[in-house]
């Protein structure tokens, strides 16, 4: 596997940071209640709402960054901070926390949050799983995670979403701090189509929607139908969901057919946790070489290894 570079950024700080992420269109939303950085143009045909849960921010915060343009639509809400965008900005914008919208402006965006998540996936995705799966008898998957401080699941993605179950619920460990579930979608042509069942138990609550990361790493389709919980990271892939995501998500293309909520009603960031970060190329490639390269997901996560690029 070639290295890939974080350039320097924290990965855990950017999800923080921002509920939305994508490197190319944000084509429908209706809420995000935190902060959006947007790659490409905002599409977005009917009205919408930014930082509805970021009220709280500066008015000098950009709580909405777009690298195009913003769209002809309906009026965008702005509830905390500013919008900044790279290019026009053909809507109109309510500030209803007395920040400033700035149109043809790519100096003032902030640094891209894209490469540093998308090198992380990928990273991600090697870890050694720890954690496993078990079919319940009422037909739900549950995902047991390993008494340690990361549990790391790898899972075919046609075999959680595909395959019928009635649901997932989620058992961590005492010592259990996050979650990774990387999902493989090679078997189903980089397609993820779920329209079954239901995200229960720990799943639904805001202390594990701000520790659980769904990482598709390989998909370019993802569909979801149910409310997620959890924070999708998928780099190469067009987003849709028909529901709420209680987190954030990370796409090229994103879709949402409702909101993207801040895990808990009185936070203010969709990532709480604590991943391990992207190694420098050249500490990758050493381990490779010497074959020794054991992904150890707790140790990883407390040395929080992090190089400039």
């Amino acid at each position: 596997m070639a290295p890939f570079c974080g350039h320097g950024q924290d990965v855990n700080a950017l999800l923080s940071e921002w509920s939305v992420v994508t490197s190319g269109n944000l084509e429908l939303v209706n809420d995000i209640q935190g902060s959006a950085y947007v790659g490409g143009d905002v599409t977005v045909p009917n009205s919408f709402n930014v930082a509805t849960g970021s009220s709280s921010l500066s008015r000098s915060a950009v709580s909405l960054a777009v690298v195009g343009n913003i769209d002809n639509g309906g009026n965008l809400q702005v509830n905390g901070g500013s919008v900044v965008a790279g290019g026009t900005i053909s809507r109109t914008i309510n500030r209803n926390s007395g920040g400033t919208y700035t149109p043809n402006d790519p100096a003032g965006l902030p640094a891209s949050p894209v490469s540093a998540i998308t090198s992380a996936s990928q990273y991600w995705s090697a870890l050694t799983a720890n954690s496993s799966t078990s079919v319940a008898a009422n037909g739900q998957l549950n995902f047991n995670c390993a008494n340690s401080s990361l549990a790391v699941f790898n899972i075919s993605a046609q075999q959680m979403f595909n395959s019928g179950y009635q649901g997932f619920t989620l058992n961590p460990g005492s010592g259990t701090s996050e979650v990774i579930i990387n999902l493989d979608a090679a078997s189903s042509s980089g397609s993820v189509n779920w329209s079954t069942g239901s995200f229960f138990s720990q799943f639904n609550t805001p202390y594990w929607d701000s520790r659980v990361l769904l990482n598709f790493y390989n998909a370019t389709d993802v569909t979801l139908s149910g409310l997620i919980g959890g924070y999708v990271v998928a780099p190469n892939a067009t987003v849709t969901e028909d529901n709420n995501i209680d987190g954030g998500v990370m796409a090229q293309n994103l879709i949402v057919d409702s909101e993207v909520d801040l895990p808990s009603d009185n936070g203010t960031s969709a990532w709480d946790g604590d991943l391990p970060s992207v190694p420098e190329a050249s500490t990758w490639a050493w381990a490779s070489g010497l074959g020794t390269i054991v992904l150890a997901a707790g140790s990883l996560r407390r040395q929080r290894l992090q190089f400039p690029c």
